[in-house]
């Protein structure tokens, strides 16, 4: 078994695209990492990618990825991979803050890294991927939707702040982030007359696209504004020749999961995410 390092995106696209497309919907978050960071159309942070391809017998049966600062990535992979790439990283003393992919493997690689680096590992979440291939529309609250622009703009910038603190995760160049999506056309509101709720598409892959950023202000809930907006921003995709749309949802969430089962979106994964820290005294 080797561990591969790329420093060529491009060269690691081409690698290990094969292998991540027979799990296009699981790998739907490091494919699209890997392609805008093959064509040169991503921003994450100042230092270079982690780029890993594990191979066995000339064929690649597992990858790693990671965009400083944010966890690494870990696609599906045994236990004797999850060991290697452990003792590897162990072996370069490459630092990181955490580590997120399938639920099981996840659970195998915090084991053994603790283990091995004497760090704690501490579960921040488990999300469910889902993925839809044809839109059930949900009843149609008042109002319509339609693209964000940069009259939007300082809205959307506070809301992207709001959902991040919601969730509890931490924002990252959030103007750059908010006006290239603006710029993009890929954030929809609803209004009603005024924004309400807000969803975007990001993270295309050959055949499908993320849905993320789905946020309603507290005060606009339970009126099926997300439901509406969601639906919409799906069908656009699928009409627009995508053949599946994917999210991540927060499985602790039971009215988020029920909103998404509801539409059409369907779980074909499990992720946790797990943060490591020193060991207690």
């Amino acid at each position: 078994m080797n561990i591969m390092r790329y420093t060529d995106a491009h060269a690691f696209c081409d690698r290990v695209l094969p292998f991540l497309l027979q799990r296009e919907a699981e790998n739907n978050l490091m494919i699209g990492i890997i392609l805008r960071l093959a064509e040169r159309t991503a921003r994450w942070g100042d230092e270079p990618p982690v780029l890993c391809a594990v191979e066995e017998n000339g064929a690649v049966i597992a990858a790693v990825t990671q965009t400083p600062p944010f966890n690494v990535i870990i696609t599906h992979m045994d236990a004797a991979a999850v060991t290697a790439v452990a003792r590897q990283f162990a072996a370069e003393e490459y630092a990181f803050p955490g580590v997120l992919g399938p639920s099981a493997v996840v659970e195998g690689f915090t084991r053994a890294w603790s283990a091995i680096t004497g760090l704690r590992a501490e579960r921040e979440r488990g999300m469910g991927v889902y993925q839809l291939d044809q839109v059930n529309p949900p009843p149609a609250p008042s109002g319509c939707c339609s693209v964000a622009t940069e009259d939007d703009a300082d809205l959307l910038l506070r809301w992207h702040r709001e959902f991040h603190e919601e969730i509890g995760l931490p924002g990252h160049d959030v103007e750059h982030t908010v006006r290239s999506i603006i710029a993009e056309r890929r954030y929809l509101l609803w209004r009603d007359p005024e924004p309400v709720s807000v969803a975007a598409v990001c993270g295309p892959t050959p055949h499908g696209i993320r849905t993320s950023g789905v946020f309603t202000p507290p005060s606009y809930r339970g009126r099926g504004y997300a439901s509406a907006n969601v639906a919409a921003l799906s069908q656009q995709q699928l009409d627009a020749g995508r053949t599946f749309c994917y999210l991540f949802t927060n499985l602790e969430n039971p009215i988020s999961n029920s909103i998404y089962r509801k539409i059409g979106y369907r779980q074909v994964s499990e992720f946790t995410e797990y943060q490591f820290a020193l060991m207690q005294e």
